[in-house]
C-alpha cells in the first residue's frame, strides 16, 4: 500500500512488512535489503575513492543478480543442511506487549557525538504490537539526561495527545525513570 507524499519510511515500511505473511517472504526481504546495502556500499566506495559515477539501477541490477547467484550455489549445496538466517539472530530481550487493552509508548534519544544536537523518538503500539503513532523531534540538549527526559515529556505528551487511560511508558535510562516516579529534583 502506497500513501501520499506525506507518508513516513516508518510507516512505509510497517505496511510492507504486514503484507508479508510468513518467515521465508520476511526473511527473503531482509536478505534482499543487505544485499543491496552491500552494492551500495560498495558502489559509494568506488565513486569516493576512484571518482566512479553511480548509477543506481545498475547497483539494484547487480545486487539482484548477486542475490540469485548466492541462492542458487546454496540450494546445490546437496546434505547441507538449511539453517535460517532468523536462527543466526542473537535472542535478546525484546519487546514485551501491555497488558490487553493497553498501549505501550517506547521513547528514547539520539544524541550527536561532540555536539549539542539531539533527537527523541516515541513509538505508540497496541497491545498486539501495532504501530499506532510516532514522532521525532529535533532538540538542543547539555545533556543525555536531558535528552532522554525530553524523550520521556514527548511520550507524556503522545499519552495525552490519544487520551489514552492505560499506557506503559518504556524508556532505558534508570535516572530519568525513577525521576518520574518521585518526587526529586533532577541535578
Amino acid at each position: 500500500m502506497v500513501e501520499g507524499p506525506s507518508c513516513s519510511v516508518l510507516r512505509w515500511s510497517c505496511n510492507l512488512l504486514e503484507q508479508l505473511h510468513s518467515v521465508s517472504e520476511w526473511e527473503n526481504l531482509l536478505i534482499f535489503v543487505v544485499w543491496i546495502g552491500w552494492y551500495i556500499w560498495t558502489d559509494r566506495n568506488d565513486l569516493v575513492f576512484n571518482h566512479h559515477p553511480i548509477e543506481p539501477s545498475s547497483t539494484l541490477y547487480r545486487a539482484r543478480v548477486a542475490k540469485e547467484e548466492f541462492n542458487s550455489a546454496s540450494a546445490s549445496g546437496a546434505g547441507r543442511q538449511h539453517q535460517s538466517l532468523l536462527d543466526c539472530i542473537p535472542r535478546v530481550a525484546g519487546w514485551q506487549a501491555p497488558n490487553t487493552g493497553s498501549f505501550k509508548i517506547n521513547c528514547d534519544v539520539a544524541i550527536k557525538k561532540g555536539s549539542h544536537s539531539a533527537s527523541t523518538a516515541v513509538l505508540l503500539r497496541d497491545d498486539r504490537g501495532n504501530l499506532i503513532d510516532g514522532r521525532t523531534q529535533r532538540w538542543r540538549v547539555n545533556s543525555s539526561l536531558q535528552g532522554e527526559a525530553l524523550a520521556c515529556r514527548s511520550a507524556c505528551q503522545l499519552a495525552v495527545a490519544w487520551n489514552l487511560n492505560s499506557v506503559e511508558i518504556e524508556g532505558d535510562n534508570k535516572d530519568v525513570i525513577n525521576l518520574c516516579v518521585s518526587e526529586d529534583t533532577p541535578s
